[in-house]
């Protein structure tokens, strides 16, 4: 299951169209079957303050790629690579912008990560709580 974390400057999160822009993250992964389309999880968000050396007037996007099922290496490195290159399009889309993006990608084992998937409660119900089901790997 990729998760992405996104986060930037604060001028980037409102000048860019986020939703756009994860779905066609989410397409370019699924398409390229590094991953399935329904256990991508993305985020955006926007930093209060920011600062890369001493200039003010450089924006940044910095992504966080965390995978949870075993990818050879290339694999890995294929998903940032296309994490990467949505991001560039997307800074660039908007024009008259110095910004720097990167993105950090790691593996979380299994044994590393939890997870538990809630069920909304209905009338006359009490919650459902069930731990998530093992994912089948990836390649």
């Amino acid at each position: 299951m990729p998760h992405i974390v996104i986060a930037l400057s604060p001028g980037l999160f409102r000048r860019i169209a986020w939703p756009r822009v994860l779905r066609a993250l989410h397409a370019a992964l699924a398409e390229a079957g590094l991953a399935r389309i329904g256990d991508i999880k993305s985020r955006v968000l926007a930093c209060d303050y920011d600062l890369i050396g001493d200039d003010p007037l450089v924006e940044q996007v910095i992504a966080t790629l965390l995978t949870t099922n075993p990818r050879p290496a290339e694999a890995e490195r294929q998903m940032a690579t296309r994490v990467l290159s949505c991001l560039e399009r997307a800074v660039i889309e908007i024009g008259d912008t110095r910004a720097q993006c990167c993105v950090f990608f790691h593996h979380v084992p299994k044994d590393r990560y939890l997870r538990v998937d809630i069920e909304p409660v209905t009338a006359g119900a009490s919650a459902a709580v069930a731990p998530a089901a093992p994912a089948e790997p990836v390649t």
